[in-house]
């Protein structure tokens, strides 16, 4: 027996093995492990009153294969089927006392335990955690100097007006007396 309770170790063949080992492990979470056996002292019986914390896991897997002819791609290799599988499994119990129940002439009078190591961790735990969350906070809340960002104006062009000019041109053409358009030479 360890000073949290029981430690059950094994490594199992078969599931009957398996079984054995969960019925030992459900055995530990029993009442008289839960509550001790009295103790008298004078007049005075006192019984200690205990936390119980369990975890189990276990898993099991297997599988197949056909290896040979047809990945080899040879008909006359010989060919094999595997099969194989495995299974696994743990967990922990851990009993610690929380109470002592006293019975006396005087009546019962129940004095709680008071773990002074799990105070500390609790305490340095929510400090942590409560100085974490502020500096992300403050990462948020805290405004930065505001950056100036200048855009430079586009600059402006002045294009001249095009200048147009009308030439005048002279087209020398020939007239021709005769009457008719299709009796007409051309130029």
């Amino acid at each position: 027996m360890s000073e949290n309770g029981p430690i059950v170790r094994g490594t199992f063949q078969s599931a009957a093995e398996a079984k054995d080992f969960l019925q030992k492990m459900v055995n530990i979470a029993k009442p008289d492990h839960v509550f001790s056996h009295p103790v008298t002292a004078g007049d005075k019986t006192v019984i200690t009153a205990s936390e119980t914390f369990a975890a189990l896991g276990f898993g099991y897997g297997g599988g197949s294969s056909d290896r040979g002819a047809d990945v080899a791609g040879d008909d006359s290799a010989e060919s094999s089927h595997d099969e194989g599988g495995g299974g696994g499994g743990g967990g922990t119990i851990l009993n610690r006392p929380v109470a002592a129940i006293a019975v006396g002439p005087d009546g019962i009078e129940v004095q709680p335990i008071i773990d002074p190591t799990k105070i500390i961790i609790a305490f340095f735990t929510a400090m942590i955690t409560i100085l974490t969350f502020m500096s992300r906070m403050k990462q948020f809340t805290v405004a930065e100097k505001p950056i100036k960002v200048t855009i430079p104006q586009p600059e402006v062009v002045t294009v001249p007006e095009p200048k147009v000019v009308v030439k005048e041109v002279k087209v020398p053409y020939i007239v021709n007396t005769k009457t008719s358009l299709s009796e007409q030479e051309p130029v």
